[in-house]
């Protein structure tokens, strides 16, 4: 049957080495485009093998979040200072009329509408990691969609 959501796959065990692979593949930090690719086949193995992919899945989801809204971030300057080769494939690459803004061209809201006070933490991420996450959310719950069909048969 082509097509059919018949669940046929040998599933192992969370302990299996594989796992762990996987899982530093799709937490490791990486600006390319092809991150998307490779962590959209992640999902898809885990999904395919594993007895328990939801319970993966949340792991890597909870450090995904930790690290796109992690306040320990360097400051922009002293990683701009650093010479870093150029990834033809970096998700960095400007667009024609495309604006970049610096974090010193924008002011905080308490600046303008009175202080309340000086020391409050700055809730800026970086977009890249925040597009990461994002995407192994949504695609993880596609799968787990389907995954709840094939127990439910």
């Amino acid at each position: 049957m082509t097509g059919s959501l018949l669940d046929k796959m040998l599933r192992l065990e969370m302990e299996n080495p594989i796992f762990h692979k996987l899982q530093a593949m799709i937490e490791m930090p990486c600006r390319s485009q092809d991150w998307f690719g490779v962590a959209k086949q992640v999902i898809n193995i885990i999904y395919a093998l594993s007895e328990h992919p939801d319970v993966l899945c949340n792991k890597i989801i909870k450090q995904l979040t930790q690290r796109a809204f992690s306040q320990d971030r360097k400051p922009k300057d002293t990683a701009e200072s650093q010479p870093v080769e150029k990834d033809p494939d970096a998700m960095d690459k400007g667009h024609p009329g495309d604006v970049t803004w610096d974090l010193h061209d924008i002011t905080p809201p308490e600046a303008t509408q009175g202080t309340r006070g000086s020391a409050k933490s700055q809730d800026m991420g970086d977009a890249l990691e925040l597009s990461q996450l994002l995407f192994v959310v949504g695609h993880v719950a596609i799968k787990q969609i389907v995954f709840l069909e094939l127990v439910e048969r």
